[in-house]
């Protein structure tokens, strides 16, 4: 995972002139185009024409922008096998998906909403909340969305408000479904592998260092009640294993994009969270996605939708993240010192 943070692209302009009367005319009609030109000047053997220094919406436009990594140009590298396919690379042999012809595992269902009171009943029983506790209003609100497989939700709401258990609850239902967590971090994969296993869910974290294949096989059995995977594990040859399994998929109750704020933030240097789209077209089916986060403002949304595939029908459910103790103050600064001291009264 790399940090680098792309600059717009600019075309670098050749300077050479030995005419001082050509020249003018060339800024006088780059100053009426208001064509703004940010990079150091490079020297050519000749002059560029003209139409390279203007801007072109259409040449703009095709052109990618640079991706650089520790203050390098980094040239991005195209994966050698197909996102979510089975064919690690070309000359090598293509995986085959797992296959159990003889066991029926059943499938996730369409079923009726439960009320609030029902829910709290089942995470009573399960021993999530205390036996005083009540289930909050959005998680039992999200959890019959998902357990009516009513397309695509959006959760924000803020920290430490229960966002972890949103794909466990409807287990307590459907006793067969599985849910597939995509989460940005090993930490966050492990952290919450551990956590469900403490909840008498058994889970796994799925990772690329994971040498054993028994647990991507018991994974496409439906052994592990959540499974937690990072955006480049899941888009794998390995993993496609277990989602081009005929007995897996309809196991996959609903696919959560934990911190989906990571989708806006780093789909431009992390490739895998711009084709995170990719689980719809291997299952072959419309299965939920549904992204949590505490910071999901407009742009955010529309990148979910671009990357994520979201519907344009799907459900928001904003809690709003208001956070009081932290106040925004805008005050004009003239003299950085007596300024700055006014500002600490």
């Amino acid at each position: 995972m790399s940090e680098n943070v792309p600059p717009s692209a600019i075309p670098l302009v050749s300077e050479e002139s030995s005419n001082e009367s050509e020249e003018e005319p060339l800024l006088h009609t780059l100053a009426a185009r208001k064509v703004s030109i940010l990079s150091t000047p490079r020297q050519s053997k000749r002059r560029e024409p003209e139409s390279v220094l203007t801007s072109s919406p259409k040449a703009n436009s095709a052109k990618k922008r640079k991706q650089y990594r520790n203050g390098y140009e980094a040239i991005p590298k195209t994966p050698s096998y197909t996102p979510y396919g089975l064919r690690i690379s070309s000359g090598r042999k293509r995986l085959l998906p797992f296959k159990f012809p003889d066991e029926d595992f059943g499938a996730v269902r369409r079923r009726e909403p439960l009320s609030l009171d029902a829910w709290t009943a089942l995470a009573r029983e399960a021993g999530w909340i205390p036996q005083d506790g009540v289930m909050r209003d959005f998680q039992g609100h999200v959890s019959n969305l998902v357990l009516g497989q009513d397309g695509d939700i959006a959760v924000i709401t803020p920290i430490s408000k229960g966002k972890s258990l949103i794909w466990c609850f409807p287990l307590l239902v459907d006793k067969a479904a599985v849910p597939l967590v995509i989460t940005p971090y090993t930490s966050l994969g492990i952290e919450g592998a551990m956590r469900m296993t403490k909840l008498k869910l058994p889970s796994v974290y799925i990772y690329e260092g994971l040498k054993s294949e028994d647990v991507l096989e018991r994974a496409a059995r439906g052994d592990f009640r959540v499974i937690f995977a990072c955006p480049e594990m899941v888009e794998s040859p390995r993993f496609a294993r277990v989602l081009h399994c005929d007995s897996f998929k309809p196991l996959l109750q609903a696919v959560y994009l934990d911190e989906a704020n990571s989708v806006y933030e780093s789909h431009d240097w992390r490739p895998a969270y711009a084709r995170i789209s990719g689980p719809r077209r291997a299952l072959g089916r419309k299965v939920p996605f549904v992204a949590l986060s505490a910071t999901l403002p407009s742009p955010y949304r529309a990148a979910l939708s671009e990357y994520a595939g979201f519907r344009e029908d799907h459900v928001l459910v904003n809690l709003r993240n208001f956070r009081p103790e932290l106040p925004l103050v805008v005050a004009a600064f003239r003299s950085p010192l007596s300024d700055m001291n006014r500002a600490r009264e």
